[in-house]
């Protein structure tokens, strides 16, 4: 598994155990010094799955300055992993917040085939943040107690797009055997919209099916 990240700006590294110990051996509050020392014991119990226990690292690619870290909360579990982002002030903190919870996700969904979302939460009055998920790619799916879950689901090719595309590109035969290109191009591209909108719809309700059942 790949334990780093380059992005336009950013570098994000997965801290090793070592790191981890020496971070919770540091650390002021009781609390965060234990979960940084759970993290470190699932960490020495499953190396191969480290990444997905560790704190990222957060770097700016140009002057090598820490800004914080992001984190998993835990291993994929039914298809789906839940992270966060925590970062020192800054006058662009908004931006590299979304820039590395994007690039969480897209190397989540790259290193494990099985995982179709991945979550956070948010406060329910916490305006500024929502902003930063939506531009990482997330989207609001649902409110209980306060706060607000966020979920953006694994990439796919646009199976619309393609059936149009196919459609359209069979258009031709006929369009050039009656000499009528505009009118059999509309008619394909009308074409391949339902096909595509059908296959579309049973992806999605398979994946959703699938991350249910994992």
């Amino acid at each position: 598994m790949t334990c780093e990240i380059t992005t336009k700006r950013l570098i994000l590294r997965a801290a090793d155990p070592e790191m981890l110990r020496t971070l919770a051996e540091g650390h002021p509050i009781e609390t965060e010094k234990a979960r940084l020392l759970a993290q470190y014991a699932k960490c020495i119990a499953e190396p191969e799955k480290a990444p997905w226990h560790t704190v990222w690292q957060i770097f700016r690619k140009k002057d090598g300055k820490e800004e914080g870290f992001a984190q998993f909360h835990s291993l994929p579990e039914k298809g789906r992993v839940e992270v966060n982002c925590a970062l020192n002030p800054c006058a662009d903190s908004e931006k590299i917040a979304a820039e590395a919870l994007k690039s969480m996700a897209k190397w989540a969904f790259a290193n494990q085939k099985d995982l179709y979302f991945v979550s956070t939460w948010l406060a329910d009055d916490d305006s500024p943040a929502s902003q930063v998920l939506e531009n990482a790619g997330f989207g609001q799916t649902f409110e209980a107690d306060g706060m607000v879950h966020y979920e953006m689901s694994r990439p796919r090719i646009s199976l619309l797009a393609l059936t149009m595309c196919l459609f359209t590109a069979l258009s031709f035969i006929p369009g050039y055997l009656f000499d009528s290109y505009p009118l059999f191009v509309t008619l394909g591209i009308v074409a391949g919209i339902f096909p595509g909108h059908l296959l579309e719809t049973k992806v999605e309700q398979s994946a959703s099916k699938e991350a249910a059942t994992v």
